[in-house]
């Protein structure tokens, strides 16, 4: 049996390196190597990050410009206006900085003291706002019509939170109109910012923030932090107690995990507090959230998937696509309402409806990837391909992002679907890792409408008629920077074990690395020569297995260890009890009837060819 993917396992760490650090476990130290993080300091800045650790946000180029102004606006009680992405990020980032704001505005205007919160939201809802905008009507970004709404309302103050940083025309019109605008963006920046009153964008070249990688809501968390620093300052401590802003930390770490920014640095000093924020949350739109889908208000750093306890993967595919599936089948403004309501019950009938939406969201995203499928039948060899483009009317936008990603996982190439409106098509692109679609997408703005994204995800529109234009660049540019013949999907795999390797001490060594997620992914291991004693279909349709493996080569006791494969039946015909095998997986512990047992979750298998 051959398995699925190319296994690229990483080279092995000098013994000498190993001394040079000897109070460090050889597997940990491998596992930073392989991560990047060489360095003594970076080493121990990694393993024991720290709150603290979090770096002045007033280092951020524009950022005590900001402050001033916002401080300004508030006391003045001028008209601002929010204007957050309708995905998991800027909805969380939009919440952050309106619940930030609303802090400022109660701290510098409510007298005698008290508790910050309780009085003046009536009078604060009069003078700040939130707009995001409708991901099937507007699209992504300040567009003409949110546009047209900002100069008829006229606020005085607009922050644009995970957007704004490529629109250049839309931002003149709003300053021209007298209007100031503070970006606060994280995407690939234009080689001409747009006119601003001020920009909060660690990317740019001029800005020499230490850590790039902050997502809209990492950004709108880093701004509140230092609104209330300075307002601190102003009005006292009493009024702003230190710290008050670690309770926006949950907001902050589900905007992180779900936009799925590089968890090192900053971000992953965001999501280990931020997860016991969101165990402890005060919102009751989260715990109504979490509520309904049965996660346990308690911290599991290391991701199990099978887990019912608040983590990365919780957060990442639980509460995230219960929020994104509000913008994506109806209007984000439901998951903005969920996070800022102070109702019980309207709380817990707001969740209700997101995981309404998310269902729906599920039922459609199965249906175009069917209708996708259905269009590649047409083709004898896919792998030929260098694109799959694809794109049909009744296609909704809100999940052909997801349908997309699936598809790269399954034919490893880069992916662009489209809905096809009146004059023109609104697309979602997903790549890999050879081929920057960002880059790919900047390349063509004399084909475009509209674009931009990340390497490995954007968002484009264009004109009808230039459709196979569009397909003939995309074609061209990923054949002159990858061999298409060569694509193989592969796992990067960190470290080939021994069978007695595998133990409780290796669990709780690489522990110390949680929580995992984007560039600190949950570690990868590979075992040769095990024999397959037992074989079990498992679930709803016998969609997945479970083994029961015994080490063939090992110095001592055998191993004797279960595997679990999720959607792993398609090789059920292929192995057979006895078969010896090597296998790819993770790590975890697996939970049942109050025992505690390691489990191998499968990634790969093939046959041991020794």
């Amino acid at each position: 049996m051959k398995s699925k993917y190319q296994w690229k396992i990483q080279q092995t760490i000098d013994k000498t390196l190993i001394s040079q650090y000897p109070e460090l476990d050889p597997i940990i130290l491998q596992l930073l190597w392989n991560r990047g993080i060489h360095k003594a300091e970076d080493i121990d800045n990694f393993i024991n990050a720290d709150y603290t650790d979090l770096l002045d946000p007033f280092l951020i180029l524009d950022m005590q410009k900001s402050i001033d102004r916002i401080i300004a606006a508030v006391e003045k009680k001028e008209s601002i206006l929010i204007f957050g992405d309708y995905d998991a990020d800027g909805v969380t980032g939009s919440t952050i900085l309106y619940q930030g704001m609303k802090t400022a505005y109660l701290a510098l205007h409510q007298r005698g003291g008290g508790q910050i919160m309780d009085t003046h939201t009536n009078e604060f809802e009069k003078y700040v706002q939130v707009y995001i905008p409708d991901r099937h009507k507007e699209g992504y970004g300040l567009k003409d019509e949110a546009v047209t709404y900002i100069l008829a309302s006229k606020p005085q103050l607009v922050l644009t939170v995970d957007c704004g940083v490529r629109s250049f025309a839309e931002i003149d019109a709003i300053q021209k109109a007298g209007i100031d605008v503070i970006v606060i963006d994280h995407h690939s920046v234009p080689d001409t910012m747009p006119p601003a009153y001020a920009i909060i964008v660690p990317k740019r070249k001029e800005d020499s923030y230490h850590f790039k990688d902050l997502c809209g809501a990492g950004l709108a968390f880093k701004v509140i932090t230092a609104l209330l620093s300075e307002l601190r300052v102003k009005v006292g401590y009493d009024s702003i107690p230190i710290g008050y802003e670690k309770w926006l930390l949950d907001l902050a770490a589900i905007g992180t995990i779900a936009d799925m920014v590089p968890l090192i640095g900053e971000n992953r000093i965001i999501v280990r507090y931020g997860l016991y924020v969101l165990a402890k949350s005060k919102n009751i739109g989260l715990k109504s959230l979490m509520d309904i889908t049965g996660i346990v208000p308690e911290v599991d750093e290391i991701d199990g998937v099978e887990s019912k306890n608040i983590s990365v993967y919780s957060v990442g595919f639980q509460i995230a696509p219960r929020i994104n599936a509000a913008g994506r089948i109806a209007h984000a403004n439901q998951a903005f309402k969920l996070f800022t309501t102070t109702d019980t019950h309207e709380a817990e009938q707001l969740a209700l409806d997101l995981q309404k939406l998310n269902d729906e969201r599920k039922a459609l995203t199965e249906n175009v990837l069917k209708e996708v499928e259905a269009k590649l039948s047409q083709y004898e060899d896919i792998s030929q391909l260098a694109l799959i483009m694809e794109g049909d009317k009744n296609w909704p936008i809100g999940v052909l992002g997801i349908v997309a990603s699936r598809l790269v996982e399954k034919y490893y190439r880069p992916v662009v679907l489209y809905q096809e409106q009146l004059h023109h098509n609104v697309a979602s692109a997903r790549s890999i890792p050879e081929f920057n679609i960002a880059d790919a997408v900047a390349e063509m703005q004399d084909l475009i409408i509209s674009g931009g994204g990340h390497s490995q995800a954007a968002g484009l529109s264009f004109n009808t008629h230039k459709t196979d234009a569009v397909v003939e660049s995309l074609r061209q540019q990923i054949r002159e920077k990858i061999d298409i013949s060569k694509l193989t999907p592969y796992k990067t795999i960190d470290i080939e074990l021994p069978a007695q390797a595998v133990d409780w001490d290796l669990y709780d060594t690489f522990y110390k690395l949680a929580p995992f997620g984007m560039n600190n992914p949950t570690p990868i291991f590979v075992l040769r020569k095990m024999r397959i004693v037992d074989i079990k279909p498992l679930g709803k349709d016998n969609k997945h297995i479970k083994l029961q493996l015994v080490s063939e080569d090992q110095v001592g006791t055998p191993l004797n260890i279960s595997a679990i494969g999720f959607n792993f039946s398609f090789v059920l015909d292929q192995i057979h009890r006895n078969d010896i095998i090597d296998i790819v997986f993770r790590l975890e512990i697996n939970e049942w009837g109050g025992n505690r047992e390691l489990q191998l979750h499968l990634i790969d298998i093939a046959s041991n060819e020794a």
